[in-house]
């Protein structure tokens, strides 16, 4: 796609589980930046709202319904993109849904519903993507987190689809080489709407195990997005950044 007006090609973004905070605060920034932006979420009310505000502030934002774990939305969103622009410069996968999974738990649903969304929806999205980035010599980001780094109490399946999604991101970028990048940004406490649940206690609790003394936002994610599909990180790939204000490298002493 080619912005007439400045003379030069108008890079697009696809960002999933763009109803959520940390999707609208990345596409914000991308907005702002002059990227075209294709939003997609099930949350199809959040997801609209979230395109038709982006639009209000004067950004080219176009909203699509997608579940990442359904093979044929990735290829109908596939056809379309082509169809529509004929590139894409980065691939946001920020899909994701939690369950606790006590070992004691009854069934597998939550299980192959976390595997699905989280590691299958990812590696389905960049199979689909694939061509479209590699023309545009794109780049992907996953969004993982912590909790595939340290244990939380009752979450062995969320644990065990954030530690696949770091596996498969270096597998990727392997994969995708030369042409395009695959990186992760690795999450900690960073304050969306469902922490409204939580009560001060908890939120202080939380606040006196990260060094940096607060939990993070999403204005603290978007940002390495940005970076890490700019020319600045031209030569990393296969890398996962962690973003938690340093829980993650405190000992607690």
């Amino acid at each position: 796609m080619t912005d007439t007006a400045a003379g030069r090609v108008r890079r697009v973004a696809l960002v999933t589980g763009a109803a959520g905070d940390i999707g609208r605060a990345t596409a914000a920034l991308l907005g702002a930046r002059g990227w075209t932006l294709i939003l997609t979420d099930i949350d199809d009310a959040g997801g609209a709202g979230a395109a038709a505000q982006l639009r209000e502030g004067g950004a080219d934002a176009h909203y699509h319904h997608l579940d990442v774990a359904s093979e044929q939305g990735w290829q109908q969103l596939q056809a379309e993109m082509t169809a529509t622009w004929g590139r894409l410069d980065l691939l946001y996968f920020n899909s994701g849904t939690s369950a606790r999974t006590p070992l004691n738990a009854d069934g597998l649903q939550d299980w192959e519903n976390l595997l699905d969304v989280h590691v299958i929806g990812a590696f389905q999205g960049v199979r689909a993507c694939r061509a479209l980035l590699d023309q545009a010599s794109g780049s992907v980001v996953v969004t993982t987190s912590i909790h595939a780094r340290s244990g939380f109490k009752d979450h062995a399946a969320y644990a065990a689809a954030k530690g696949a999604l770091e596996a498969l991101t270096r597998q990727l970028a392997v994969d995708c080489a030369p042409q395009i990048r695959v990186n992760a940004i690795c999450l900690g406490s960073i304050y969306t709407t469902p922490w409204d649940l939580a009560t001060e206690a908890e939120l202080t609790a939380i606040r006196n195990r990260i060094p940096l003394g607060r939990i993070g936002n999403p204005g603290d994610v978007a940002p390495v997005v940005e970076f890490l599909a700019s020319a600045g990180a031209a030569y990393i790939t296969g890398q996962t950044i962690v973003v938690d204000g340093g829980r993650t490298a405190w000992s607690g002493e």
